[in-house]
């Protein structure tokens, strides 16, 4: 199903914020989705989460045109990101802008993100910035940046394990 969203920031297909013990498991955005915010916390699924998301996944086109934290799938979590994926195109003139998540404090495993990716700094096909440990997943399509670009994260404090990135990367 078609699906256009449009927000000023906490934006998202399926929720703008998930807080507290909400269990995001199985949910799936596909079609012709689209999803634009003039602000940041912008994601393909949800914009903002404090929770786990397993086994969902978004096929979407994201758009912000200010902000920081813009993904496929979400904008920023604190939650775990396993058996999930995004594909298409996430498009940002903002910061922490990622084919998968924007920002994550959280691990991401089995997981993928075959995106066109622009941002402005710490942009990447999977991941713009992540603080926590990548496992088993991928990214792979273009990915356009200033600083800190790259195939798979723009930017990690975090250890990577198993993982792939494919595709040219300009920053």
């Amino acid at each position: 199903t078609d699906i256009t969203v449009t927000g000023t920031g906490n934006t998202g297909a399926l929720a703008g914020t998930v807080e507290g013990d909400v269990n995001i498991h199985n949910i799936k955005v596909d079609g012709v989705s689209t999803v634009t915010s003039t602000g940041g916390n912008t994601g393909g699924l949800i914009g903002v989460s404090a929770s786990n998301i397993t086994r969902s996944s978004a096929t979407v086109e994201v758009t912000s045109t200010s902000g920081d934290n813009i993904g496929g799938l979400v904008g920023s979590t604190t939650g775990t990101i396993d058996g999930s994926f995004a594909s298409g195109r996430v498009t940002s003139a903002g910061n922490n802008t990622g084919g998968l998540v924007g920002n994550t404090t959280a691990d991401i495993t089995n997981s993928y993100a075959p995106c066109h990716v622009t941002g402005n700094n710490q942009t990447g096909g999977l991941a713009g910035n992540t603080t926590a440990e990548t496992t088993t997943s991928y990214a792979h399509g273009p990915v356009t940046g200033n600083n800190y670009v790259g195939g798979l994260a723009g930017h990690t404090n975090g250890s990577v394990n198993h993982r792939t990135a494919g595709g040219p990367v300009t920053g």
